[in-house]
């Protein structure tokens, strides 16, 4: 009893202090750090829109509802951004990881290195997105996947919930409700269980396509040519042509295990139906998403690991038989997870400025100390998606953001154009319709530095001001009276 408990203490203390350890350095990087765009317009949305609008509006953003409806009760409020979503999604990883650590069939080491690891540490827990809410349910229906038969219905309520939180997540709810389904008949349950828990995953399933489909998503076309070169040079973080030895070393040590992990995973999860299914069909979806829909970006691409670790979890709960792949798998699984949790500590956060250090809140400060926004109108962003366009929204109450296709941002209508602003030229047709008679309309971008006379001279552009760092420029626009 004694080497029992003194086991059971070791255990404890290892897993406080790794904990403790998280939480402070997470706490430490999450304050430190500016939103992104991607964080202010999740904010907006989750502010301009109510539910009905909010399910409506899901296919021209991407993503699905429920992490914008969670934001709400802050963002409708104005409550602290963007403190009060910082600390809601990091509860949430939070929540997650305890979860993980109390009920995933890891090692003690195993799971120290994973909640450690560069994809907890350094995004899902610090970067408010809808990706750590996604994870508590992911986690659940892990965790009571060995009562599935006898708790059918809370599986499947668990999985309708995880696929309403990301496209990334609808992959994984996917694939579970998939085998979940092929258990409940391979094992003959009730016949009313396999209706009642169809129609519930059915539900859930229409939920989430009436979000998602039945949009052109033209993001595509601005990025399809880039997945292929993102994952050969770049994987989940490093990019290729670094010109640090180390870097160079370490990413393509790292390159080669994950290729070792993608060879070896089908033969280590063979003698587990329900787990090789699992990582197949999220896989090759993953996989046509990124090639054929959209080419994504390497925090897309951490799900790639979040799959890898559920479909062990499934393999370990389903099939305890060893196989001679066991141990050589184990092996660089531990050096896969390894390499993730130094990348934790030498991770270069200025190759990604953009993610970890927003300067829509410094761009914010600029204009108001100024006062360039000052008794005007109407705002046009002439960008597409960044801090100025975005990222300066949250800091303004009552701003009215015009996109170069003539509709209010974060309206019904405009929101739509979500899907085509990139790589989109300048309509003066539109800005000549935006521009007041009467009124003070007002330009900012960071792309456009020499406007002056649109093409047909209806529009002028006069500057009055530019910011050297960060960089923008904004203007007064001017319709000439034909």
């Amino acid at each position: 009893m004694k080497l029992k408990s003194i086991k059971i203490n070791k255990e404890n203390i290892i897993k406080y202090s790794i904990f403790g350890v998280f939480i402070v350095l997470t706490l430490f990087i999450m304050l430190n750090r500016t939103p992104f765009w991607d964080e202010a317009n999740s904010w907006m949305v989750s502010k301009s829109f109510n539910l009905f609008e909010l399910i409506q509006i899901e296919k021209y953003d991407g993503h699905l509802f429920i992490w914008h409806l969670l934001q709400m009760p802050f963002s409708k409020n104005d409550f602290y951004y963007p403190y009060s979503i910082y600390f809601l999604n990091w509860i949430f990883c939070l929540i997650a990881l305890i979860i993980f650590w109390n009920k995933a069939p890891f090692s003690i080491l195993e799971k120290s290195l994973i909640t450690l690891s560069f994809p907890f540490v350094r995004y899902f827990s610090t970067v408010a997105r809808c990706y750590s809410i996604g994870l508590i349910f992911l986690f659940l229906i892990l965790s009571f996947y060995p009562e599935r038969l006898k708790r059918p219905y809370l599986i499947s309520t668990l999985i309708i919930l995880l696929a309403n939180t990301s496209a990334m997540a609808l992959i994984g709810a996917f694939s579970l409700g998939i085998i979940f389904i092929y258990d409940i008949i391979k094992e003959k349950v009730d016949k009313k269980v396999l209706i009642y828990s169809s129609l519930i995953l059915l539900t859930g399933a229409l939920l989430a396509g009436f979000q998602l489909f039945g949009a052109e998503y033209k993001l595509y076309e601005y990025g399809k040519d880039n997945f292929i070169l993102r994952t050969l040079g770049f994987f989940f973080l490093f990019e290729a042509g670094n010109s640090d030895i180390f870097a160079l070393i370490f990413s393509k040590a790292f390159s080669f295990i994950v290729f070792a992990i993608l060879f070896c995973t089908i033969f280590y999860l063979k003698n587990s139906k329900n787990a090789l299914l699992f990582i197949i069909i999220s896989n090759c979806m993953l996989l046509y998403l990124f090639i054929f829909k959209y080419p994504g970006d390497w925090w897309h691409y951490l799900f790639f690991f979040i799959f890898l670790i559920s479909a062990i979890w499934l393999k370990r709960i389903e099939d305890n038989k060893p196989s001679k792949f066991e141990k050589p798998f184990n092996i660089l699984f531990l050096i896969l997870i390894s390499f993730l949790f130094i990348e934790t500590f030498v991770c270069k956060i200025d190759k990604y400025p953009y993610v970890f250090s927003g300067r829509g809140e410094e761009i914010a400060k600029i204009i108001k100390t100024n006062n360039l926004f000052k008794d005007n109108d109407k705002v046009i962003a002439l960008d597409a998606f960044s801090d100025t366009s975005i990222g300066i929204n949250p800091y303004f109450k009552n701003l009215k953001m015009y996109d170069i296709f003539g509709s209010q941002r974060y309206t019904p209508k405009g929101y739509k154009n979500n899907l085509y602003y990139h790589k989109t030229k300048i309509n003066y047709e539109n800005i000549y319709k935006i521009a007041g008679d009467n009124s003070r309309t007002i330009a900012i971008t960071s792309h456009y530095p020499g406007l002056d006379f649109d093409d047909t001279g209806r529009v002028k552009f006069i500057k009055l001001f530019e910011n050297k760092d960060p960089g923008f420029i904004i203007y007064e626009v001017k319709k000439i009276k034909d």
